[in-house]
């Protein structure tokens, strides 16, 4: 299992983080009601927030066997990305 059962609520209520295991991945979350994938990477600690990402993107990112190719061929560079502020995640 590469997820952990822990998870992170965000203090403004916005989008709950998982803890996740991957060689680039820290944490990611998603809100199905703005279709928002959030994805913290290990390099750097920033958040990265990706728009119009359906939801079945972000089942097919949890349930990848390599998630941080998932990530790399499926998500980076595929949505607009955005960097959240510090203190505003």
């Amino acid at each position: 299992m590469q997820e952990s059962e822990s998870t992170q609520e965000k203090e403004d209520g916005t989008i709950r983080h998982i803890s996740f295991y991957s060689g680039i991945i820290q944490t990611m979350g998603y809100d199905p009601q703005y279709a928002l994938l959030e994805i913290r990477l290990v390099g750097d600690g920033k958040v990265r927030q990706y728009s119009d990402v359906p939801e079945e993107t972000w089942y097919h990112l949890r349930e990848s066997y390599h998630p941080d190719t998932y990530y790399h061929r499926h998500i980076c560079g595929c949505y607009k990305e955005y960097v959240v502020l510090e203190g505003s995640a």
